[in-house]
């Protein structure tokens, strides 16, 4: 389990705030309008100004704690705490939301451009949320403000259960410039030894261009990585180009370095992957639909590889090249409490259908791929969100299917329902997915956040159904910020391969309790106290319970754009 030192600072913090602040101040338990966060909005905003000029263009960062005022509603406090925190932070720099703007000074107002804004900024690590105030100064203009409310986004993680211990250090806004720092490192305290482990840093936005760049090295005994990530994603409606370039090289070694220094077999390989993509607006309909087109090409080159023991032909130099056409519809509603407690959240809504076909060359043979996706989302009064999708792909060799997987998916969340001061909302996700013709080292399992909770990753198959519950309890009530949601977990599956039936075995099952806790103004994920059983696990040589088991509990919300062209997933 990983436990962030934040926490313990914030303890720290805490108990002195408490020692050295009066009752009166402290502020510390505070209640919280659970009905406010089941408001739903999907109305076109901002309509109303649309075609009148913009005169300007004003940015306001607010810091993670700020004082209430007429423009910062959020819920704040002003203790020992907040203004530590405040005073250490450094806030977002008005370039970077710049770098996200859809619209310019004296351009004509453009509703969709300003909704797509202030959602490209809400995206962003480095804030808990963002706004738009857009007021009318006569004359047919407005003035456009968008309100910034800031987190603060250093954290440093410990894996207590390794030795020697593990850190992990990662800041999200490096010098207010939302560059992207993390860093992996062990120290050994017996020894008092630092080791680097990884190492990566990202630029997520050049100038105006939505293009990210990222580098990477990692390195451990028996493996080095480095890799340079520039990518161009289809990153919002209005997007009408996209690519990206990855370099990846990789070494290891199959096995541990025995004593007498030699290596039996080491594999390296460089990756080199490209891709461009254009999205078309259709004539006649909603500027919110597109046709889009994108071709990718990768190639994959071992320059060290085993030469007796890949029976598999696994490490095989490959071109391997993909286009995909699709037509997507996509927008947005915003939310609250949903994955996130007591601030905004974009919830997608739309079509994909999206189909792809390439080739592979490899050193032995060659064959066709093709790939088909279906999705679909949408929101339902009084009901809730429900979205489901169909992904089939497989290559084709000697008339054969191989390597493919098809898998479906749906899930669902409810809208808020109060009961007395508290707010309940209801979670369902079901996955189906069955490998058609997979190599004997590609397997899947039941252990996934949206699964089975934890479920033991040592029982495999190659095609599985999962189906699981998640009730969660939304507390009318903060204690220095933080917000608690007690929530309760249920989840059944069934495993398969080629020799045992995916009906023909047992209904495996998970049944789990705990408590989400989060605060918007940090960076770390929900933190969480839980447990899961495992029954029927008792023949088997593997624990039937889990500490810790739901994960993240982070946005898991599906998407309905274009991305570049790849392989579906298993």
């Amino acid at each position: 389990m990983k436990i962030g030192s934040l926490y313990f600072l914030c303890f720290i913090i805490l108990a002195y705030t408490l020692e050295n602040t009066s009752a009166q101040n402290r502020r510390i338990l505070q209640s919280v309008d659970i009905s406010t966060d089941a408001i739903i909005d999907k109305t076109e905003r901002y309509t109303q100004y649309q075609g009148t000029e913009i005169r300007k263009i004003n940015i306001v960062v607010l810091e993670p704690f700020g004082k209430p005022s007429q423009i910062d509603t959020l819920e704040n406090y002003t203790v020992f705490i907040g203004k530590t925190i405040n005073t250490l932070h450094i806030k977002t720099r008005k370039k970077v939301i710049e770098n996200l703007m859809l619209l310019k000074e004296g351009e004509s107002f453009d509703a969709l451009a300003v909704r797509e804004t202030e959602r490209l900024i809400r995206s962003g690590v480095y804030n808990k949320d963002s706004r738009v105030i857009v007021s009318e100064t006569g004359s047919n203009q407005v003035d456009v403000t968008f309100i910034i409310y800031d987190k603060w986004t250093i954290n440093i993680e410990a894996i207590p259960s390794k030795e020697p211990l593990e850190f992990r250090f990662y800041e999200n806004n490096f010098l207010g410039l939302a560059h992207q720092l993390d860093h992996t490192f062990s120290y050994d305290l017996q020894k008092n030894t630092y080791t680097p482990l990884s190492a990566s840093y990202t630029i997520p936005y050049i100038h105006n261009t939505f293009t990210s760049i990222t580098a990477h090295y990692g390195e451990t005994p028996l493996s080095k990585a480095k890799a340079l990530i520039i990518n161009r994603p289809f990153y919002s409606i209005v997007t009408k180009w996209a690519g990206g370039i990855a370099l990846k090289e990789n070494f290891s070694s199959l096995e541990p370095v025995p004593a007498n220094g030699t290596i039996p077999y080491q594999i390296k390989s460089m990756d080199q992957d490209y891709w461009l993509g254009k999205n078309f607006q259709i004539k006649g309909h909603k500027r919110e639909s597109g046709l889009g087109i994108a071709v990718g090409v990768n190639y994959l080159n071992y320059s060290l590889k085993p030469q007796q023991t890949d029976s598999l032909n696994f490490y095989q130099n490959s071109l391997f090249v993909l286009g995909t056409v699709a037509y997507t519809f996509r927008k947005y509603y915003i939310i609250r409490n949903v994955y996130r407690f007591g601030v905004t959240e974009d919830v997608p809504t739309g079509i994909i259908l999206a189909f792809t076909g390439g080739y592979q060359q490899k050193e032995l043979f060659a064959r066709p791929y093709f790939r088909t996706r279906i999705a679909f989302g949408e929101h339902f009064t009084r009901l809730g969100n429900i979205s489901t999708g169909i992904d089939f792909g497989a290559f084709i060799h000697k008339g054969k299917a191989e390597q493919g997987s098809f898998n479906y998916t749906i899930s669902y969340f409810s809208d808020m329902f109060l009961f007395g001061k508290w707010g309940i909302r209801q979670f369902v996700y079901s996955l189906s997915s069955i490998g058609i013709n997979r190599l004997p080292n590609e397997s899947i399992s039941l252990n996934s956040d949206n699964e089975l909770f934890g479920f033991p990753e040592e029982l495999t198959g190659t095609k599985k159904i999962a189906l699981n519950f998640q009730s969660v309890f939304y507390a009318p009530f903060s204690i220095i910020g933080f917000r608690f949601a007690p929530v309760l977990l249920i989840g059944f599956g069934l495993l398969g391969d080629n020799e045992n039936p995916l009906f023909g075995g047992p209904i495996y099952q998970s049944y789990g309790a705990g408590i989400l806790i989060r605060n918007e103004n940090f960076l770390f994920q929900t933190f969480q106290l839980s447990f899961a059983l495992y029954p029927y696990l008792n023949n088997l040589s593997i624990p039937n319970y889990s500490i810790n088991p739901l994960g993240t509990f982070d946005l898991r919300y599906p998407n309905y754009f274009m991305d570049k062209p790849s392989q579906a997933p298993y």
